[in-house]
């Protein structure tokens, strides 16, 4: 349900509508991806990931490999709600 918050010009109104007729009966795991040895193919792949941001964590992975996800996620200028989308998919 928060996912149609993201639909570009779907009004406030109109989502507490359509929440009205869906029904959510089950959900599919989040199987995560290990950071540590994820290629930037398949960390672009990821939701809520684009490409920049994937080459972005795999320079910063590789020229501060001791440092940690929440680490490495902490020096992006995305919002709290970005890092915890990607963390879903990321350990």
């Amino acid at each position: 349900m928060e996912q149609l918050a993201e639909v570009y010009g779907l009004s406030e109104e109109v989502r507490q509508r359509l929440i009205l007729y869906f029904e959510i009966q089950s959900t599919l795991p989040i199987v995560p991806l290990a950071f540590a040895n994820a290629s930037l193919e398949r960390l672009t792949a990821l939701p809520y990931m684009s490409y920049k941001q994937a080459r972005w964590l795999v320079a910063k992975r590789t020229q501060q490999p001791e440092a940690s996800l929440d680490e490495l996620l902490n020096q992006t200028l995305w919002d709290s709600i970005q890092v915890r989308r990607i963390k879903l998919y990321l350990y």
